[in-house]
């Protein structure tokens, strides 16, 4: 009777009181943290992309959407054509047997979609562009005055459609540095070639994706690029939850087939008239996307970007870290 009416005593006593925490408790709290943590940062994410590179060779194929105008002090164009006129020229960019030339001051235009730009650095005095144009693309009319009319020994307004095959060559002029803003689907360099030697030359790339709690976007990871290098941004797998997810969101009234490259937006700065080659910043957007670089004598590859590298940049697992040290340190001094 004593027994149990002490065991009575004792389950009364503690009644209503919390258990102490035990290291067995906490030690399987912290294995579910870890799993939780661990699929968040593996899970695969929207990232985007920052490329500074110093290149001879760039490709980019125009977009009708959002597409910067092109503002520039001067630009020889020279208009492929089978009949070339009497302003035809003998000058080296321009052969008087394919093209008609016309050298233009204070020049505008824009580009639309459905041309691709072959931007080459092999002059140290200019950049040449070599057009290639889409037979269905909108026609793009390069504006400006015409140097030093023969009728009116004046610069006279003057406005031409640019053509397929056609060559614009951009003057660096002394003491000025032009921007030329570009977007579009973008390929930065070469492979070595027996076509040309036009290559990149140096490279820096760096990765940003949205970590932690406040959602900013932090760079997880960074590197550098050989000589001879070519990268370009392509599309990435769409996750199998975002697929659920996009199930629930308004559809676009015009959806086109998703193309295997993305958007850029870039820019061609800083360039010197002592190298041929020139500078430029390129930028995507945050989406599911890869960086795609194709490397001589090997198959194009994806740059990763690990689980290890999106903790080591984000300030949540290390304030976690601690956290869970402070109160692991607090249970053992309870229990003790």
């Amino acid at each position: 009777m004593s027994f149990k009416l002490s065991s009575v005593m004792r389950w009364l006593h503690g009644f209503g009181r919390p258990a102490k925490p035990s290291i067995r408790f906490f030690r399987i709290w912290l294995a579910v943290l870890f799993v939780l943590l661990a699929l968040y940062y593996a899970a695969p994410r929207k990232q985007a992309f920052t490329v500074f590179a110093s290149t001879e060779y760039l490709v980019v194929e125009t977009v009708s959407s959002d597409s910067p105008d092109w503002e520039l002090p001067q630009m020889e164009v020279c208009l492929r054509t089978d009949t070339p006129g009497q302003s035809s020229t003998d000058i080296a960019a321009c052969d008087n047997a394919l093209f008609e030339q016309h050298v233009l001051s204070d020049v505008a235009l824009r580009w639309s979609g459905g041309y691709r730009l072959v931007l080459q650095g092999f002059d140290p005095s200019g950049l040449v562009v070599l057009v290639e144009r889409d037979p269905s693309a909108e026609d793009v009319v390069v504006d400006g005055y015409k140097v030093q009319d023969q009728q009116t020994d004046e610069d006279a307004p003057f406005g031409v459609a640019v053509t397929n095959g056609s060559l614009l060559r951009i003057p660096f002029l002394s003491g000025d540095r032009p921007m030329i803003p570009l977007r579009g689907k973008v390929s930065i360099g070469d492979v070595p070639s027996s076509r040309h030697g036009l290559l990149l030359r140096e490279a820096r790339f760096e990765i940003r994706q949205t970590l932690g709690l406040t959602r900013r976007p932090v760079v997880v990871a960074e590197g550098t690029l050989f000589p001879g290098d070519r990268i370009g941004f392509a599309r990435a797998k769409q996750p199998l939850w975002d697929r659920f997810a996009s199930l629930f969101r308004p559809a676009p009234s015009e959806q086109a087939a998703p193309s295997e490259d993305i958007t850029a937006s870039l820019f061609v700065t800083d360039i010197s008239r002592l190298s041929p080659a020139f500078d430029l910043v390129a930028t995507t957007s945050s989406e599911f996307s890869s960086l795609r670089l194709t490397r001589i004598g090997s198959q194009p590859t994806i740059i990763p970007v690990s689980w290890t590298q999106r903790v080591a940049a984000d300030t949540i697992p290390v304030a976690l870290a601690t956290l869970l040290g402070l109160l692991g340190t607090a249970i053992a001094l309870s229990n003790a």
